[in-house]
């Protein structure tokens, strides 16, 4: 709040007004909102810079001290070393659970195997905060389905997959379309 401000609350008149802004000025007095925390008293803040000053300088003091031994220096900078050794492999690990939980998400879905660790790349790519891994599979796997492992119908009602074990089963699956191909 201004001084004007202040002057305008307590008198009516212009006169009034600018005699109590001119006796205010005059005196050196200033005005602060204490609503919005501009005011600290000069002794507070002296106290404050005070201990501020004190802490500074003890916490300078112990990060140069020399009360800690080179041994207990040394073996401080080792266990560090380890803690992020074992940082390192927790996130090793972390990353390998993540991935196979991923490509077990991918085989639920059906996708053909040769293609697997392309879609888990291409997938990986959009996950975020805000989408999940399988949401994002399922999302991909709807705008791609040509990524799909493809089923055929036998003649006589059974299915086999593109993504078959071996190749005796693929030349039995092959023979058996090309029959019931030659029939039409």
């Amino acid at each position: 709040m201004e001084l004007r401000e202040l002057a305008e609350m307590l008198y009516t008149t212009k006169e009034e007004q600018d005699a109590f802004v001119t006796k205010v000025e005059a005196k050196g007095l200033k005005l602060a909102d204490l609503s919005n925390g501009e005011y600290v008293s000069k002794a507070k803040f002296d106290d404050r810079m005070t201990k501020f000053t004190n802490l500074k300088t003890q916490f300078d003091e112990l990060k140069n001290s020399s009360n800690v031994s080179e041994d207990v220096k040394k073996e401080i900078e080792t266990l560090k070393t380890q803690l992020e050794e074992a940082n390192k492999t927790r996130d090793e690990f972390k990353n390998k659970v993540t991935q196979a939980e991923y490509l077990s998400s991918i085989d639920e879905s059906k996708i053909d195997k040769p293609f697997r660790n392309f879609v888990l790349n291409e997938v990986s790519k959009n996950v975020s905060d805000t989408m999940n891994f399988k949401d994002c599979l399922t999302k991909y796997v709807a705008d791609n389905p040509q990524y799909l492992a493809k089923e055929v119908e036998r003649p006589s009602g059974l299915t086999f997959s593109s993504a078959g074990t071996g190749q005796a089963g693929v030349s039995n699956a092959n023979q058996e379309l090309n029959d019931f191909i030659r029939r039409f």
